[in-house]
């Protein structure tokens, strides 16, 4: 097992749940809901952009997706100041073989990717399996098929109008109007939503791989100090 540097972005904020910070407490949880992301070919930085990060990670295939880090224990360790909790581990087994330079933890996040079997240019409508359209809620497509005409893949879009379950349109800024899409789009998509944020990351020295049939456990602890306690980093 090798143990990993994590960085985290500039952008992280941990802003939920600060009563878990104190001391004293009998039990502690982690104060959102984290999941790693395995990306591949991008460019991760401490500023990267989380359209940046979900354009650049796996698709859902082959084995792949989202994993959400759950925890066993946790306690508050007084000498170094910091709650802590030992993570269960988290298994991916490959259906084909998966590459991967980087991984991310992503906290607040929603399903990572849900497939997308039409835009149409009719009344410019996105159908998006499996999703309660919210207005604001902001995503990109991408895939191996062709987007719709007035679209771009890998772009951030915001929801603009919840027209039924599993049906909305876009826009290009927050609370903007909605795009008028002029070609109806063909082939595979999905949806990647950027609900929460990227909240640290890992960058491999070289591509990792999990073979075709085989299996990866990835063992993430968490640990968060209070205000002025460094001790044992």
């Amino acid at each position: 097992m090798t143990d990993l540097i994590w960085t985290r972005f500039n952008s992280a904020v941990l802003v939920e749940g600060e009563a878990w910070l104190r001391k004293g407490a009998s039990s502690f949880t982690p104060p959102d809901t984290l999941s790693l992301v395995l990306c591949n070919g991008g460019s991760i930085s401490r500023t990267a952009t989380p359209a940046a990060i979900a354009t650049a990670e796996l698709l859902e295939v082959n084995g792949y997706t989202r994993q959400l880090l759950t925890f066993a224990a946790g306690s508050y360790n007084s000498t170094s100041q910091r709650g802590e909790w030992l993570a269960n581990p988290i298994q991916i087994t490959a259906n084909q073989t998966l590459q991967y330079d980087c991984a991310v933890i992503w906290a607040n996040g929603s399903t990572g990717n849900l497939p997308v079997p039409s835009m149409t240019s009719l009344n410019s409508s996105i159908s998006i399996t499996g999703y309660i359209p919210q207005v604001g809620d902001a995503l990109l497509f991408t895939g191996s098929g062709t987007i719709a005409g007035g679209l771009t893949k890998n772009t951030a879009y915001y929801v603009s109008e919840a027209l039924s379950t599993n049906h909305c349109k876009v826009s290009a800024t927050k609370g903007g109007s909605s795009i008028n899409i002029t070609s109806d789009s063909s082939g595979d998509l999905v949806a990647r939503f950027l609900v929460g944020w990227p909240e640290c990351f890992c960058n491999f020295s070289s591509t990792q791989q999990i073979l075709n049939g085989g299996s990866c456990s990835f063992v993430i602890n968490w640990a968060r100090l209070n205000a002025g306690g460094a001790n044992g980093i």
